[in-house]
């Protein structure tokens, strides 16, 4: 099941902070399994592995303990576990294919415990949802052959955090503006970014952190200027339960609607 962590009122920081992780599988074998489960084409960068979540609530701040990692890792676990296990079936060396297939076979924990398991990349994502002053939010399709969510209905924008962010001092609102920019040509302005919360899905294990913002004035579709890896933007009624119902998206994604 999903878990939500509610930090409405908190105020949100970030330390860097030794890794924890304790990779199951070679350097070798983790290109091997991120080309399997992601693609081919799929590129290696920087993420940030969320070590822990430090919620102190007498004060109200959630300090956010990252370490440096990279998206081969977090395909070659987060994502191999829940990956269907024909895509693993595909790994040719039949030594890494067994391995692969017991650590799908594992038992890995769902919510904040996950940061528990020393054998999962946790790479910290956001989760952005652009609400316009009609009331309309903004959506996106994804393409196909993307390495997550190929396909799927999402939320406005989605981005990795680095250890960049954290060190420039805004390792959330730094990089959900950023992306805003980046995947649908909006600009936002991070002080007006609210940080409703972090969800954990039961299928990738990825800790999010959810995001909202709240524009003075109305958009239109053909102000949206989406990147490459999304097929359209759609603004959708954010009340319109009937079409959240009718399309595809991931857990994170209807999680991060019902909280708006």
């Amino acid at each position: 099941m999903t878990q939500y962590v509610p930090l409405d009122g908190y105020t949100v920081t970030a330390t860097t902070a030794p890794s924890r992780l304790n990779m199951p599988f070679t350097s070798d074998e983790v290109a091997e399994l991120a080309r399997v489960v992601g693609g081919e084409n799929v590129v290696n960068a920087p993420v940030a592995r969320l070590e822990e979540l430090r919620l102190d609530e007498e004060a109200k701040v959630a300090e956010l303990a990252l370490s440096e990692s990279d998206f081969y890792s977090f395909l070659a676990t987060n994502i191999l576990y829940g990956a269907p296990v024909a895509v693993v079936s595909q790994i040719k060396d039949e030594a890494l294919r067994e391995k692969a297939l017991l650590f799908k076979d594992s038992m890995v924990p769902v919510g904040v415990v996950t940061t528990h398991d020393v054998r999962l990349a946790n790479a910290l994502a956001t989760s952005l949802i652009i609400e316009d002053s009609d009331g309309n939010i903004v959506l996106t399709e994804r393409v196909a052959g993307l390495p997550v969510g190929a396909g799927l209905y999402g939320v406005s924008a989605t981005s990795g955090v680095s250890i960049d962010d954290v060190l420039d001092g805004a390792p959330v609102v730094g990089a959900v503006a950023r992306e805003a920019r980046k995947s649908l040509g909006v600009d936002i302005d991070a002080s007006d970014i609210v940080i409703q919360g972090i969800g954990f899905g039961k299928t990738k294990h990825q800790p999010a952190i959810l995001c909202h913002v709240r524009l003075s004035y109305p958009l239109l579709v053909e102000d949206i200027k989406v990147s490459d890896k999304n097929k359209r933007a759609l603004l959708v009624a954010k009340d319109d339960q009937e079409f959240f119902d009718s399309v595809q998206m991931s857990e994170i994604a209807r999680l991060h609607l019902s909280k708006i």
